[in-house]
């Protein structure tokens, strides 16, 4: 009778600190950052600076590399794929938007553009390379252009894919200046 009773009482304590566990274990876990930015925050933070795409646009420019891709984990159990986008990458859509729908550039153009900016701020990546630049860096660039000793050719060639680069900049302030201007109004 003894071993009996000792059992019962295990078991008893057993399923009192299971149901004081129960609400612990139950509880959802936070892992990895508090805040992200779905493709639908950013086609709304779009929608809200004037310019107007899809998912699947969305979708399109971070495979071609027009933005800056999102961090993409899965979250768990029940959570499903977590997709985080940068916010300097609303700024990259936009331009890229913009310069694809009202200035009749190819996704190809655009992302040469972008490409020549990032060498031009010395293979920095990331929104920095918008900042660390200016007119006055096209403006040098295109002087040392004009006085290199290359073939016509090469001349245009290299002012044209500086004057990309300039209006691929000049696109990305203007939405960084809107963006900044609604968000002192909010």
């Amino acid at each position: 009778m003894p071993f009996s009773s000792y059992t019962a009482g295990l078991f008893e304590e057993e399923v009192r600190r299971n149901t004081q566990l129960a609400a612990y274990r139950t509880r959802r876990k936070r892992r990895g950052m508090a805040r992200h930015m779905k493709p639908d925050d950013v086609i709304k933070r779009l929608s809200d600076l004037g310019v107007t795409i899809g998912r699947m646009t969305l979708s399109r420019y971070v495979n071609s590399e027009l933005i800056t891709p999102p961090d993409r984990r899965h979250g768990g159990k029940g959570v499903g794929p977590i997709v985080d986008y940068p916010e300097y990458a609303i700024l990259e859509a936009a331009a890229a938007a913009d310069l694809i729908q009202n200035k009749a550039w190819s996704r190809k153009d655009v992302l040469e553009a972008r490409e020549r900016l990032f060498e031009i701020a010395q293979g920095k990546r990331g929104f920095d390379y918008h900042k660390k630049t200016g007119p006055e860096t096209f403006n040098r660039l295109l002087n040392e252009a004009r006085q290199s000793n290359t073939n016509e050719f090469d001349f245009v060639k290299q002012v044209v894919a500086i004057s990309r680069a300039n209006v691929y900049w000049t696109t990305l302030e203007k939405y960084n200046q809107l963006n900044q201007k609604m968000d002192q109004q909010k």
